[in-house]
């Protein structure tokens, strides 16, 4: 699993570091192998090496930070509020301001 999604053969994930790469095992465990361009490597459930996290959905790593503590402070809060709210989104928890509008006529 990563992020408490099953992970599949076949799936696409990021493996920092290196890069994308396919899923080519699972195992009972949660574990998985991954094949990228510079070979194929075994991971611990949650995508963890040792006591690191490697594997991600997706490049974790999307904007490069700022040399401003106050501008990446702002960010960050502003992006982890922006996914607390899509994730309300996806679980049901958050309306969109349209579908309250159709659910009220």
């Amino acid at each position: 699993m990563i992020d408490g999604v099953k992970v599949n053969i076949g799936d696409t994930v990021y493996v920092l570091g290196i890069g994308s790469g396919q899923v080519t095992k699972v195992s009972s465990d949660g574990g998985f192998s991954v094949r990228t361009g510079s070979g194929e490597a075994s991971y611990r459930s949650g995508g963890y090496v040792a006591n690191k996290r490697r594997v991600y959905w997706a490049n974790p790593i999307f904007i490069t930070p700022p040399n401003d503590p106050v501008l990446w402070r702002a960010f960050t809060e502003l992006s982890t509020d922006l996914y607390n709210k899509l994730q309300d989104l996806k679980s049901g928890r958050y309306i969109l301001r349209e579908q309250q509008d159709v659910a009220d006529d």
